[in-house]
Protein backbone atom coordinates (compact mmCIF):
# COMPACT_ATOMS: atom_id res chain seq x y z
CA UNK A 1 0.00 0.00 0.00
CA UNK A 2 1.69 3.31 -0.44
CA UNK A 3 0.71 6.32 1.16
CA UNK A 4 -3.36 6.01 1.62
CA UNK A 5 -4.74 3.86 4.22
CA UNK A 6 -6.63 0.62 4.01
CA UNK A 7 -8.97 -1.12 6.70
CA UNK A 8 -10.09 -4.22 7.28
CA UNK A 9 -13.45 -4.87 9.72
CA UNK A 10 -13.73 -7.23 12.02
CA UNK A 11 -13.34 -6.72 15.98
CA UNK A 12 -10.44 -4.88 18.11
CA UNK A 13 -8.78 -2.31 16.18
CA UNK A 14 -5.23 -1.73 15.46
CA UNK A 15 -3.69 1.32 13.63
CA UNK A 16 -0.29 0.34 12.29
CA UNK A 17 1.62 3.47 10.50
CA UNK A 18 4.76 2.90 9.44
CA UNK A 19 6.48 4.05 6.35
CA UNK A 20 7.58 0.71 5.04
CA UNK A 21 4.57 -0.91 2.55
CA UNK A 22 6.14 -4.12 3.46
CA UNK A 23 5.91 -3.66 7.46
CA UNK A 24 2.50 -2.43 7.10
CA UNK A 25 1.15 -5.48 5.22
CA UNK A 26 2.72 -7.95 7.02
CA UNK A 27 1.20 -6.67 9.97
CA UNK A 28 -2.15 -6.22 8.63
CA UNK A 29 -1.73 -9.35 7.31
CA UNK A 30 -1.04 -10.95 10.88
CA UNK A 31 -4.25 -8.79 12.82
CA UNK A 32 -6.38 -10.28 9.89
CA UNK A 33 -5.65 -13.63 10.57
CA UNK A 34 -6.03 -13.16 14.59
CA UNK A 35 -9.76 -11.60 13.86
CA UNK A 36 -8.87 -7.76 14.46
CA UNK A 37 -9.27 -4.65 12.80
CA UNK A 38 -6.44 -3.11 11.07
CA UNK A 39 -5.95 0.08 9.86
CA UNK A 40 -2.51 0.87 7.79
CA UNK A 41 -1.00 3.57 7.22
CA UNK A 42 1.81 5.64 5.42
CA UNK A 43 1.20 8.96 6.50
CA UNK A 44 2.36 9.70 10.52
CA UNK A 45 0.44 13.29 10.55
CA UNK A 46 -2.42 11.74 9.91
CA UNK A 47 -2.45 9.85 13.14
CA UNK A 48 -4.72 11.62 15.29
CA UNK A 49 -7.30 11.83 12.66
CA UNK A 50 -7.51 8.09 12.03
CA UNK A 51 -7.61 7.09 15.74
CA UNK A 52 -11.02 9.61 15.87
CA UNK A 53 -12.32 8.43 13.24
CA UNK A 54 -12.21 4.50 13.52
CA UNK A 55 -12.03 4.32 17.23
CA UNK A 56 -8.73 2.57 17.35
CA UNK A 57 -7.81 0.58 20.45
CA UNK A 58 -4.19 0.28 19.89
CA UNK A 59 -1.57 2.35 17.87
CA UNK A 60 1.47 0.59 16.51
CA UNK A 61 4.07 2.78 15.27
CA UNK A 62 7.19 2.97 13.56
CA UNK A 63 10.08 5.43 15.78
CA UNK A 64 12.36 6.27 12.38
CA UNK A 65 10.14 7.99 9.48
CA UNK A 66 10.67 10.72 6.85
CA UNK A 67 9.19 13.85 8.30
CA UNK A 68 7.51 13.51 11.60
CA UNK A 69 8.97 10.64 14.20
CA UNK A 70 7.46 8.20 15.55
CA UNK A 71 8.66 9.66 19.18
CA UNK A 72 6.93 12.76 17.98
CA UNK A 73 3.33 11.35 16.44
CA UNK A 74 3.29 9.13 20.18
CA UNK A 75 3.62 12.51 22.05
CA UNK A 76 0.79 13.89 20.22
CA UNK A 77 -1.57 10.77 21.00
CA UNK A 78 -0.26 10.35 24.23
CA UNK A 79 -1.28 14.54 25.04
CA UNK A 80 -4.65 13.83 23.50
CA UNK A 81 -5.56 10.59 24.41
CA UNK A 82 -4.16 9.52 27.50
CA UNK A 83 -4.91 6.24 27.79
CA UNK A 84 -4.38 5.03 24.85
CA UNK A 85 -2.28 1.90 24.26
CA UNK A 86 0.92 2.63 21.95
CA UNK A 87 3.22 -0.64 21.04
CA UNK A 88 6.43 1.47 19.07
CA UNK A 89 8.30 -0.47 16.06
CA UNK A 90 11.81 0.19 16.06
CA UNK A 91 14.66 -1.20 14.29
CA UNK A 92 17.24 -0.22 17.23
CA UNK A 93 15.95 -2.21 20.26
CA UNK A 94 19.61 -0.79 22.24
CA UNK A 95 19.01 1.09 25.49
CA UNK A 96 18.60 4.41 24.22
CA UNK A 97 16.08 3.83 21.85
CA UNK A 98 13.72 2.28 24.28
CA UNK A 99 14.28 4.67 27.01
CA UNK A 100 13.22 7.31 24.16
CA UNK A 101 10.07 5.41 23.05
CA UNK A 102 8.91 5.02 26.90
CA UNK A 103 9.71 8.44 27.93
CA UNK A 104 8.17 9.59 24.66
CA UNK A 105 4.35 7.61 26.33
CA UNK A 106 4.30 4.24 24.51
CA UNK A 107 3.19 1.64 26.60
CA UNK A 108 5.59 -1.02 24.76
CA UNK A 109 7.71 -1.48 21.70
CA UNK A 110 8.99 -4.39 19.44
CA UNK A 111 11.95 -4.90 17.85
CA UNK A 112 12.16 -5.62 13.85
CA UNK A 113 12.56 -7.92 12.40
CA UNK A 114 8.72 -8.51 13.53
CA UNK A 115 8.02 -11.85 14.53
CA UNK A 116 3.99 -12.70 14.12
CA UNK A 117 3.75 -14.69 17.32
CA UNK A 118 5.34 -11.54 19.38
CA UNK A 119 3.15 -8.79 17.55
CA UNK A 120 0.16 -10.95 18.59
CA UNK A 121 1.47 -11.40 22.20
CA UNK A 122 1.88 -7.48 22.57
CA UNK A 123 -1.07 -6.47 20.14
CA UNK A 124 -3.42 -8.75 22.68
CA UNK A 125 -2.47 -7.41 26.19
CA UNK A 126 -2.53 -3.93 25.08
CA UNK A 127 -6.17 -4.47 23.62
CA UNK A 128 -7.14 -6.34 26.85
CA UNK A 129 -5.77 -3.15 28.77
CA UNK A 130 -7.62 -0.86 26.80
CA UNK A 131 -10.91 -3.22 27.31
CA UNK A 132 -10.42 -3.05 30.97
CA UNK A 133 -10.03 1.08 30.42
CA UNK A 134 -13.52 0.95 28.50
CA UNK A 135 -15.12 -1.30 30.77
CA UNK A 136 -14.22 0.83 33.94
CA UNK A 137 -15.15 3.76 32.84
CA UNK A 138 -18.73 2.21 31.58
CA UNK A 139 -18.69 0.76 35.46
CA UNK A 140 -18.13 3.64 36.52
CA UNK A 141 -20.74 5.63 34.84
CA UNK A 142 -23.24 2.59 35.55
CA UNK A 143 -23.04 2.69 39.49
CA UNK A 144 -23.03 6.67 39.70
CA UNK A 145 -26.27 5.80 37.63
CA UNK A 146 -27.52 3.54 40.55
CA UNK A 147 -26.24 5.78 43.19
CA UNK A 148 -28.16 9.01 41.63
CA UNK A 149 -31.22 7.04 41.18
CA UNK A 150 -31.50 6.29 44.87
CA UNK A 151 -30.68 9.35 46.40
CA UNK A 152 -33.59 10.99 44.72
CA UNK A 153 -35.67 8.08 46.93
CA UNK A 154 -35.70 10.00 49.94
CA UNK A 155 -37.63 12.71 48.12
CA UNK A 156 -40.51 9.78 47.33
CA UNK A 157 -40.56 7.72 49.72
CA UNK A 158 -41.89 9.20 52.87
CA UNK A 159 -45.16 10.07 54.69
CA UNK A 160 -46.58 13.75 55.82
CA UNK A 161 -43.84 13.38 58.94
CA UNK A 162 -41.01 13.39 56.70
CA UNK A 163 -40.24 10.09 57.76
CA UNK A 164 -38.78 7.85 54.69
CA UNK A 165 -40.50 4.40 54.82
CA UNK A 166 -37.71 1.98 54.96
CA UNK A 167 -39.68 -1.09 53.35
CA UNK A 168 -40.57 0.67 50.03
CA UNK A 169 -36.89 2.42 49.61
CA UNK A 170 -35.97 -1.61 49.97
CA UNK A 171 -39.03 -2.18 46.81
CA UNK A 172 -37.21 0.69 44.83
CA UNK A 173 -33.66 -0.25 45.25
CA UNK A 174 -34.78 -3.72 44.53
CA UNK A 175 -36.56 -2.42 41.39
CA UNK A 176 -33.73 -0.15 40.61
CA UNK A 177 -30.62 -3.01 41.00
CA UNK A 178 -33.24 -5.34 38.66
CA UNK A 179 -32.80 -2.60 35.98
CA UNK A 180 -29.34 -3.51 35.67
CA UNK A 181 -29.13 -7.53 34.69
CA UNK A 182 -25.58 -9.19 34.71
CA UNK A 183 -26.08 -9.67 31.17
CA UNK A 184 -25.64 -5.37 31.50
CA UNK A 185 -22.79 -5.64 33.31
CA UNK A 186 -19.43 -4.98 31.37
CA UNK A 187 -17.81 -6.93 34.31
CA UNK A 188 -19.00 -10.51 35.23
CA UNK A 189 -20.12 -10.51 38.96
CA UNK A 190 -21.09 -13.90 40.26
CA UNK A 191 -23.53 -12.64 42.83
CA UNK A 192 -26.07 -15.23 45.59
CA UNK A 193 -28.82 -13.83 47.13
CA UNK A 194 -26.99 -13.32 49.99
CA UNK A 195 -24.68 -11.04 48.41
CA UNK A 196 -27.88 -8.87 46.63
CA UNK A 197 -29.22 -8.50 49.98
CA UNK A 198 -26.43 -6.86 51.46
CA UNK A 199 -26.09 -4.42 48.72
CA UNK A 200 -29.70 -3.65 49.41
CA UNK A 201 -29.12 -3.44 52.57
CA UNK A 202 -26.03 -1.06 51.94
CA UNK A 203 -27.52 0.89 49.85
CA UNK A 204 -30.64 1.58 51.98
CA UNK A 205 -28.90 2.33 54.82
Amino acid sequence: MGQGTETTSQRGTVLVIDDEPMVRMQLGKIFDGAGLQSVLCGEPDAALDLIASHDVDVVMLDVNMPGTSGIEVCQKIRAAYADLPVIMITGLADERTCQKTISSGANDFIAKPIDAGEALIRIKNALQMRMLQKQFVAQTAQVQSILDQVSRLDHDVHDINGEVHADEKKKRVEAILNNYAPTDSLFDFDTDEEDEEQMIALTCG
